[in-house]
Order: structure tokens, then C-alpha cells, then sequence
């Protein structure tokens, strides 16, 4: 049977394919869903909900409202599934023969067509305007663009579609919307491979199919029948429904979805924005204390385990904001005056708001949202002494309308090179510049003086004894009993320059305490103390190595060395290092990078440093030779940042 030609003659709801000659083919690795495949769940749940948010109708007061559930539908429900199983599947297997991983999908396509019923994700939301026809044709047809009522809408790069077809093992959506002058219509899209049509003479098709009624002119037409999933929602309820057939298994899924709605809308559910439904529990501004106490249960419950549900880093941030927004001391700051002068798409300084607060678990971030209150990201290198959490919010239309602009595809990041005239790419990139100068400023002048009575050591959160034997702790010598007793207090003329002066006795005790000290059984290298040629002594001004650089090469990463460093002099830029192998090595490379609390590193150059035994291997690195066995090799290391750093070393193996 030409399953086409009949489809298209009895003008019944059928599976439609594009086709035509010297048409290029579109594999299983498709871009726009390979995006949204690593964590494809919380891809449709950002995704989605910021439609959702797109599509508010203004006239109904109340939050945009997300329902999110699973349901079993028999499999020979399925639009088309006779056909997509008898004609659609066995083409795509003989086309991509020499594909392994395509026929790995196209395998697992049907072994889920032969189960008896198929999973179905759901996704509606209420309290929206539903797809009118320009938004119909965007979403269902065109790809790498978006059709948006409001320019400052939250998404309109057109990548965001694709989301849900990578939940799917069968790459199928259909899609039911209710709006004001089209009423109710559905329609069926796979996102497939190419394969040849039958009986077309060469015609192949280009990858997606719409489960269509017929094809009039260029157009495909919704269907005419009814489709065979249970939703609530009746045929004057504005609003859409999406539904993911062939939904990925994932035992955590209402979890994910949850920490999902968290970690990128936290500040619209917060601000009243947005409710989510996630079957029957409600994620609204009531009730986020509940839902945070819930994750921070799981995640205590689940700690050491593995192969388990854990909360990641965003959702971690995403509590701190929280923690920021209902915190009785929290600061919000608007827009200075010399900005709103400066750039006409800001048009006073209520069009943003940075919310701020002292944390005593903070990263020292700001997290980045537009008018939807979506996450865009988390801007870093703001402090590095104030304990301070921040959200910032960019609700003004010309604001919104610029942000929008510089954003990338996955809406997660500024960038002044997607603009192409050259005078408005320097004023945004001038812009991005005085905005992380606003962070910096509001920060200090609100809490700067709540900061000067003391402060954190730079290096001791969290750090282990690099040397601790069975002996101290027998005698309750633990790192834990010691750094308990420690208080180091920061002057409060922070305005003095402290001269250098000499290592004290004490000094020497306090890094004992946290690098481990010498023991009876510790081999303490007693060679002299090699200097970098890098700085003069007379003038301590950088130069040039006068000796040539080594000519061994670097090797593997060493995960088992433990490197040390803890900041002593902030003026200076003066760190105390301790190193220790677990075995002897006749060179290793220590490679010197300023770490952030996100994991994110960058490599600085070293001014000069003082380790037995080292020498220079490069302007960021050093190359120690004759390390012994579980030896503690002490020294300093001097950088010349001009601010505070938190310095950490990677050390790697010499060839």
C-alpha cells in the first residue's frame, strides 16, 4: 500500500511527510534536539513554561498556571500508529543501515510501539491566550525563529521547540490550543530521520511529519478528529496542551520537574507570576518554604548514596535567592541615577531591581533575571569578603526589549557580539560593564560596615589537614578542634596599608594547624629555598626569567597530590602553600588557577615564589623535583591580581 497516496486521496487524519529531491537529509543527531538531550525534563519544563509565561492574557488577573502529569495510553490509540509501525519505521531502518546510532534509536522506537500502552507527559497551561495563528504556524512550522506578542517576551529564538521532542523515544508531540478567533485545533509533529518515499521516484523526506487532516496549498490543516488523551480543559478554555508521547522513563520525575520550576522561575512564582502544578502538589509563593524543606530532606537522606536523586548546584543557588527574598534585612536597590541618563531603554530607575542580603552559606553571587523572571544566569566576581546573596530583576520594557536582544539561544547568558553595528555593540558592551559596577558599589555601600568586625580566611572553608596521623588524634589534636579556636579579625580602617613585616612565631603555629606539622616519622626537605628569577630583589619589579625555560613537557593530571594555599597577606598577594604525594615522584608540575565557589576556574600568572626544590616551568606554573613519599613541602607563593583571590593548584605529571 502507498500509505501517502492513500492518505492524501482519503483526505482522513493521517501522518504527513515533507518530501522532495536533492533535499538534504536530516539525521538522528538533529541540532535543535540534541540541545535539550543531556537532562531533557528539565529542558521541557524551562522551555515550556516560558511559552507559558509568553502567552499570558492580560486581561484575566491571577498567575499564569502550568499543569504538569503522566498518563498511560493504550498504544493502538496512537494517531497513526499502524502506519508509523508497517510503513514509517521499517523505510527509516533501511535508509540509515550504516547508521549504529540511529538504528539504536530506531530500535528502541519500536520496541516502544510494541508495548501495550505508551507513556505520556502532559503539560497545559491556563490563564494563557493559546496559539493564535501566527503563534500555530511559528511553534508547529518553522524552525530557528518565534513568533512573540510581547517584545520583551522571555524566548523568540526558536530553539526552545524543540525540548519536548528530546523526552521523547518517538520524537512525538501533539499539540491541542484553544485561542479567541481560531477556537480549538490539534495537530501531530515527529521529529524523525529522513527516508525514502515510496513510489515517489528519488523523493525523500525532509525528517518532520504532521499528523494532519490534509494539506491545503503549502498549508497542513489541524485534525479533524478528536485526540484520544485525557485533559480538562473545554473548548472555550483559552490555553494549550502538549503532550509528549513516548515519554522517557524517569523514576524522579516529579522531583526534577520540581527542582526544575525552582531553579529557573523561582522569582516569577515568588513575585506571583507563575503557579505549577505537578500532579497534585502546588509550587506557588505559599508554598516554596514546604518545597525547599522537602528538597533539603531528600538531599540529607540521600547523602553518600549512590545511584539517587540528588539537588544540583542551580537548585542550591536558586535556595539562596529564596533566602534573599524573604529575608527580613534584604536591600533593594534601584537603578543609579548616571545609568538612567546614559541609555534610553532605561527609562527610570525602577526599570530593575537588585535584591540583596547577608548569607551565612553564600557563593557571593547575583542571580540574573528579565521580566518573566526567568534565570538567565549567576554573575560571579562581585565580592570576595562580603557574605552577600543578590537577585537582580529587569522588569522595564526598553530594558527588556535590549536584554533580550544580546541573549543567546539558550537564554542563558548576555552577549554584545550577537549585535552587528558596531556603535551599539560598545554601548552594550559599556552597559554590561556599569552594571556589574552597580553590583560591586551596591554591595559595598550596604555592607561594607556590617562586614569590617571580621571576615572569612580565604582557603579555610572546608579544607583538610594535608598531614594528620593516628598520633593527633589520639591526643584530640583534630584540624576540626583547632580552627574552632581560631578568630582572625579585620582592621577596620581597611583603608591602612599594613608594612610588611616578619613572619611571627604565631604565624608559623596557625599554618602548622592547617597544613599538619612535622612529625618523627615525616622526611622535611632541608635543601635551600629556591627564589623565581622572576622578581628582583631589590626593587621586586616583574622581569623576564634570565634562564631558559625547561624542556619537559607536561603529562597526565595527578588527582591523589594535595595542594594547599591559603591567603596570609591580602595586600601583597602573599599565599602559604603545603604540597604532599602519596608517593615519590622525581618531578610534578603545579599549575596555579583562581578558583571560584561555582567550580570555574582561570589560570594566573605567579609574581614569585619561594618551594624547596622548584623552579619555573611557567609563568602560571611551577615544576618540584625530588618529591618523597607523603613529604609536606611548605612555601610561598606571591601573585599580583591587586584584589582578593581564592588560589588553588592543579598538579600534573612531567614527561
Amino acid at each position: 500500500m502507498d500509505f501517502f497516496k492513500s492518505a492524501i486521496k482519503k483526505e482522513t487524519d493521517s501522518w504527513l511527510f515533507p518530501s522532495g529531491k536533492g533535499l538534504t537529509l536530516n539525521g538522528i543527531n538533529a541540532a535543535g534536539i540534541d540541545t535539550f538531550s543531556d537532562v531533557p525534563i528539565n529542558s521541557i519544563t524551562r522551555e515550556g513554561i516560558q511559552n507559558s509565561l509568553d502567552a499570558k492574557d492580560s486581561t484575566i488577573a491571577g498567575p499564569v498556571l502550568v499543569e504538569f502529569s503522566i498518563q498511560e495510553v493504550p498504544t493502538k490509540v496512537i494517531p497513526g500508529v499502524e502506519g508509523l509501525r508497517n510503513d514509517i519505521l521499517p523505510a527509516m531502518k533501511e535508509k540509515w543501515e550504516g547508521s549504529e546510532t540511529a538504528q539504536d534509536f530506531l530500535a528502541t522506537y519500536g520496541d516502544v510501539l510494541k508495548n501495550d500502552t505508551v507513556p505520556v507527559l502532559q503539560m497545559s497551561d491556563y490563564n494563557t491566550k493559546g496559539l493564535a495563528e501566527k503563534n500555530w504556524q511559528s511553534l508547529i512550522f518553522v524552525a530557528g525563529d518565534s513568533v512573540k506578542d510581547d517584545e520583551a517576551s522571555a524566548g523568540s529564538k526558536g530553539i526552545g521547540k524543540f525540548a519536548p521532542f528530546a523526552a521523547s523515544n518517538l520524537r512525538m508531540v501533539f499539540y491541542h490550543t484553544v485561542s479567541a478567533l481560531e477556537g480549538e485545533r490539534s495537530i501531530g509533529v515527529s521529529q524523525l530521520v529522513s527516508f525514502d518515499k515510496a513510489g515517489s521516484h528519488g523523493e525523500v523526506t525532509q525528517g518532520p511529519g504532521y499528523y494532519s487532516a490534509k494539506m491545503t496549498g503549502s498549508q497542513y490543516q489541524p485534525m479533524s478528529e478528536s485526540l484520544p488523551f485525557n485533559y480538562r480543559r473545554n473548548a472555550t478554555e483559552k490555553g494549550t496542551d502538549l503532550f509528549v508521547v513516548g515519554f522517557k522513563h524517569d523514576p524522579n520525575w516529579q522531583d526534577r520537574i520540581k527542582m526544575s520550576v525552582l531553579s529557573n522561575f523561582l522569582v516569577s512564582i515568588w513575585a506571583g507570576e507563575l503557579e505549577v502544578h505537578v500532579d497534585s502538589e502546588i509550587i506557588n509563593k505559599d508554598s516554596l518554604p514546604n518545597l525547599f524543606e522537602h528538597f533539603e530532606k531528600l538531599e540529607a537522606q540521600n547523602s553518600g548514596k549512590q545511584d539517587v536523586f540528588r539537588v544540583n548546584d542551580e537548585y542550591k543557588d536558586a535556595f539562596r535567592a529564596f533566602k534573599v527574598l524573604n529575608n527580613s534585612n534584604m536591600v533593594s536597590v534601584s537603578l543609579p541615577e548616571d545609568m538612567v541618563e546614559k541609555y534610553e531603554f532605561i527609562e527610570s530607575g525602577d526599570d530593575a531591581q537588585l535584591y540583596l542580603a547577608l548569607l551565612d552559606d553564600t557563593n557571593r553571587k547575583v542571580l540574573q533575571t528579565r521580566k518573566s523572571g526567568m534565570k538567565i544566569n549567576y554573575k560571579n566576581h562581585i565580592s570576595g569578603s562580603i557574605n552577600f546573596f543578590g537577585v537582580f530583576q529587569a522588569t522595564g520594557q526598553k530594558l527588556n526589549k535590549f536584554l533580550k536582544d544580546i541573549e543567546n539561544a539558550n537564554h542563558d547568558d548576555w552577549y554584545v557580539d550577537r549585535i552587528v553595528d558596531k556603535k551599539k555593540k560598545r554601548e552594550a558592551t559599556q552597559f554590561l560593564k556599569e552594571l556589574s559596577k552597580f553590583y560591586k558599589e551596591s554591595v559595598t555601600q550596604n555592607f561594607a560596615n556590617a562586614e569590617s568586625e571580621s571576615m572569612d580566611v580565604f582557603g579555610l572553608n572546608g579544607i583538610l589537614t594535608v598531614h594528620q596521623d593516628s598520633e593527633n588524634e589520639e591526643n584530640g589534636t583534630s584540624l576540626d578542634k583547632k580552627i574552632s579556636e581560631l578568630i582572625i579579625k579585620k582592621a577596620k580602617n581597611s583603608r591602612k596599608v599594613a608594612q610588611p613585616k616578619p613572619k611571627a612565631k604565631k604565624d608559623n603555629e596557625i599554618i602548622d594547624v592547617v597544613f599538619g606539622g612535622p612529625d618523627g616519622e615525616e622526611e622535611v626537605d632541608a635543601s635551600p629555598t629556591r627564589y623565581s628569577n622572576r622578581r628582583e630583589p631589590k626593587d621586586d619589579t616583574l622581569t623576564s626569567p634570565k634562564t631558559e625555560r625547561p624542556t619537559a613537557r607536561r603529562g597526565a593530571e595527578i588527582t591523589e597530590a594535595n595542594v594547599r594555599l591559603i591567603e596570609m597577606d591580602v595586600e601583597n598577594g602573599e599565599y602559604q602553600i603545603a604540597i604532599k604525594s602519596p608517593r615519590a615522584r622525581a618531578k610534578m608540575e603545579i599549575e596555579f588557577r583562581i578558583t571560584g565557589e561555582n567550580g570555574t576556574d582561570e589560570i594566573v600568572n605567579i609574581k614569585s615564589f619561594e618551594i624547596p626544590n622548584a623552579e619555573e616551568f611557567s609563568k602560571s606554573s611551577v615544576m618540584v623535583s625530588n618529591v618523597k613519599k607523603n613529604e609536606v613541602i611548605r612555601g610561598t607563593v606571591h601573585i599580583d591580581l591587586g584584589t582578593r583571590a581564592r588560589l588553588g593548584g592543579k598538579t600534573y605529571e612531567i614527561k
